[in-house]
């Protein structure tokens, strides 16, 4: 930086004293714009299969969705699926894949794109696990978009993302290339994880889960960020320039709701099950259903801590197989607990969802 104002206060010297504060204005744009600079990580165009960690991401599994995190040891080529290469050798299918051509490659009834990477769930419901570790503490922006490349199947897969060990998206995949996107901002600290993974989905078995997935991250400035729908506060809003003013609807721009959950759960009689959702302070309400019921299961939702029969912020208790619903206002950063009790053993779907 040093170098770069001495020869251009080298270069400005000859000249007069207005043509010095036009080089002055464009020079203090320039180093605005270097202050200002915004790091991002792109999944796809820092995959390696040399490296595992690579840098900020680590290609793994576990268990199960939220358990201990195991880095793959072994990478190689897919023998059926020429040039595709992957991280896996576990159990079969499970792996984290990449397909670093500049054509589509078309495997068993699947579509890989150009320089996609994919992953699949283990026969024994293993998650596969790309986790990005925060470098600095900060602001990011995280935009990700999940989408079925299995033609055959189709794809049913479960997709999540958790902050450290909270889920803060999940969403099932039940189609062929439709894509589910998300996207919001996170204070997330030095040394923290943001883990993707994939499961089973809906059906409860490893067939046909190949799952596309895209990750943007981004470490946000302020000096970066303009109030750009006028509301006041700076936030993950203004990252849509289209939002019309005092507004977040727009058909290419922001969204007034985020789906945070959406998915199939079994309760057995007299038992609990239990959801998790953080909501930053970008939404003023959280809306959670529970549909599609076989049985009577009541729904119970709480903000900081589990509910139980006693303690709960809504139990709209309907009884029978009849939906549940809870509005909720959402006051800041919090977490809150949804949990689905078993009064018989039934299936649901539930969904969480903010809302602005």
């Amino acid at each position: 930086m040093f170098l770069y104002l001495t020869i251009f206060c080298r270069f400005i010297q000859p000249y007069g004293g207005k043509t010095k504060k036009i080089f002055l204005g464009f020079l203090f744009i320039f180093l605005l714009n270097k202050i200002c600079y915004s790091e991002t990580y792109y999944l796809a165009n820092d995959f390696s299969l040399d490296n595992n960690p690579n840098n900020v991401w680590s290609y793994g599994w576990s268990v199960k969705r939220g358990d201990t995190f195991n880095v793959f040891k072994k990478s190689l080529k897919v023998t059926d699926c020429k040039d595709i290469v992957w991280w896996g050798g576990i159990t079969a299918y499970l792996g984290i894949s990449y397909n670093p051509t500049d054509k589509e490659v078309i495997c068993n009834g699947a579509y890989f794109a150009p320089h996609l990477v994919t992953y699949h769930p283990g026969f024994k419901g293993e998650n596969a696990v790309i986790r990005w570790t925060a470098p600095e503490n900060g602001t990011y922006l995280i935009n990700a978009e999940a989408m079925g490349i299995d033609s055959l199947g189709p794809t049913t897969s479960d997709i999540s993302i958790l902050h450290n060990d909270q889920i803060i998206w999940s969403v099932l995949i039940n189609n062929y290339n439709e894509p589910k996107s998300f996207s919001n901002k996170l204070l997330i600290g030095l040394g923290d994880f943001i883990d993707f993974t994939c499961g089973f989905g809906s059906n409860e078995n490893y067939y046909y889960d190949t799952t596309g997935i895209d990750i943007t991250i981004t470490k946000l400035n302020e000096c970066n960020v303009a109030d750009s729908d006028k509301d006041g506060v700076i936030d993950i809003w203004d990252h849509c320039p289209k939002t019309p003013e005092n507004s977040c609807v727009n058909n290419k721009g922001c969204s007034c709701e985020l789906s945070v959950i959406d998915e199939k759960g079994t309760v057995s009689k007299g038992k609990w099950r239990t959801y998790y959702a953080n909501i930053d302070n970008t939404y003023s309400n959280i809306v959670v259903k529970i549909q599609n019921l076989t049985s009577d299961v009541d729904l119970y939702v709480k903000k900081s801590t589990k509910p139980d029969f006693n303690n709960y912020d809504c139990r709209p208790y309907k009884g029978g197989k009849r939906d549940e619903v809870c509005d909720l206002t959402n006051s800041g950063d919090d977490l809150w607990y949804i949990s689905v009790y078993g009064y018989k053993p039934g299936d649901f779907t539930i969904s969480v969802k903010a809302k602005r």
